[in-house]
Formats: C-alpha cells, sequence, structure tokens
C-alpha cells in the first residue's frame, strides 16, 4: 500500500496518507483551479496544433532535397516502431537518440535557407504553438487532477471506515498540521516535520489497513496503482511540454 509522494517532501518518500471528513490532503494539493474542459474544445485545440504543425513542416520541406525527405520519413517511421514498445533497452534508447539527431541535423540545414519572410512565419507559428500547448496541457492535467480525486476519495473511504473516532480526529489534526506545512516547505526544519507527520499519518492508516478485508485490500492496493500511474503520466507530460520536438 504505497503512493509515491508527489509533494516533493522528500527523495523516495512513500506517501500513504488520506485525510477524514472529506478533506484528503492530497487532493487538494493536486486540485486543479482551472474549469473542466469542454470535450470538443479540447479536440479543436488538438486540430489546431496539428494544423499548425502541418505549416511549420510545409515551409521547411521545401527547402529539403528529395533525399533529405526520404531519410526524414524513415526516421519518423523507425521512431513509431521503437515508442510502440513498452520497454526499451540501453541499445533501443541510443538508437532513439541517434534518430533524433539526425532529423535535428536535416531540419539545421533547411533553416540555413529559409527567407526572412519564411523565419517570421516559423516565429509566429512557433508563438501559437507554444499557447495551444499551453491550453491542452492545461485541460490534460484538469482531466488527470479529476480523476485523482476520485481515486482519492475511494481511497480514504475504505481505510477511514476501520478508524476509531479517536483516530480520526487524530488523522485530522495531523493533516491540517502537514497542510500548514505545505504553506511553507523552503526551511529544512518544516521539511523535517513533514515527513514527521507523514510518518505518523503513515502509521495510522497502516493500522486501518491491515484490517480489512482482503478484498479491500486488494481494492486499495489497486488503487494505489491507479494514482501512482496518474502521477507518472502527469510527469510525463510536463517533460514533454519542455519542447515540442
Amino acid at each position: 500500500m504505497k503512493i509515491q509522494n508527489q509533494a516533493v517532501i522528500a527523495p523516495q518518500h512513500n506517501v500513504k496518507s488520506v485525510q477524514s471528513d472529506s478533506q484528503t490532503t492530497q487532493s487538494n494539493n493536486v486540485k486543479s483551479i482551472a474549469d473542466k474542459p469542454n470535450i470538443s474544445e479540447a479536440g479543436k485545440v488538438t486540430q489546431q496544433i496539428d494544423s499548425l504543425f502541418d505549416k511549420v513542416d510545409n515551409i521547411y520541406m521545401t527547402h529539403l532535397s528529395s533525399e533529405q525527405k526520404k531519410e526524414l520519413d524513415t526516421s519518423y517511421k523507425k521512431l513509431d516502431e521503437l515508442f510502440e514498445k513498452q520497454e526499451l533497452s540501453p541499445a533501443q534508447d541510443k538508437t532513439i537518440n541517434a534518430l533524433f539527431d539526425k532529423i535535428d541535423e536535416i531540419f539545421t540545414s533547411a533553416e540555413k535557407s529559409l527567407t526572412p519572410k519564411e523565419q517570421e512565419t516559423l516565429a509566429n507559428l512557433d508563438l501559437k504553438i507554444n499557447d495551444l500547448l499551453e491550453v491542452e496541457n492545461k485541460g490534460f492535467e484538469t482531466q488527470i487532477n479529476e480523476e485523482l480525486d476520485g481515486l482519492f476519495s475511494q481511497r480514504e473511504g475504505l481505510l477511514t471506515s476501520k478508524l476509531s473516532s479517536q483516530q480520526k480526529n487524530e488523522l485530522k489534526g495531523l493533516n491540517e498540521s502537514l497542510n500548514a506545512l505545505f504553506d511553507n516547505l523552503d526551511s529544512d526544519e518544516n521539511t523535517q516535520q513533514a515527513n514527521k507527520l507523514f510518518e505518523k499519518i503513515d502509521n495510522i492508516l497502516q493500522s486501518s489497513y491491515n484490517t480489512l478485508s482482503e478484498d479491500d485490500k486488494n481494492k486499495v492496493d489497486q488503487l494505489d496503482q491507479n494514482i501512482n500511474n496518474l502521477f507518472e503520466e502527469l510527469d510525463q507530460n510536463f517533460e514533454d511540454s519542455l519542447t515540442y520536438y
């Protein structure tokens, strides 16, 4: 029953805390303030991004030779094949990096022959793409955060169902103290205090977990896995958003 701590309290610290009285600490940490985007609107944003990328590609393609275009197409196909694999070996990672280097080399050669007008057009397209990617990422994060809220709520219900009134009150007090520390985690002292609070919360919830039926334990374990998977998706989305090519 382990969930990776996304609050960055300490390296490799496992968080298993939930908050009573429908005030889940982790839920508060990941809850987005953005409104839920309309699905059709999200689709339109994606279409606009694709359209802008097509315009960028078209400009570059006019400055590539037939051989370069063929090499570019081959490189992209190889990347698609590699990215379809669930796990990549070190050798395959090396191949991917080499393919990206080759693609960069081709586009860099094309940049040298761009006209001033084309450079200006590409700069404007780049700004529009970045703006739309921010909108798309915001919508993605909102969706993930809402899913996390639902999973944490289910998890909270299972783990607090076996707690006594005294334990629930203690858990509530610990989480309130933890929330207060979240406002100021710059100092090492506050970080250490937060870790101690996490340990106390973990102990209470672990004792509750131990009293659950095997069926409920399996449910909690599955919820933990689903939560970790969503956090990994958020991390990956953040890394992908650092650059779009």
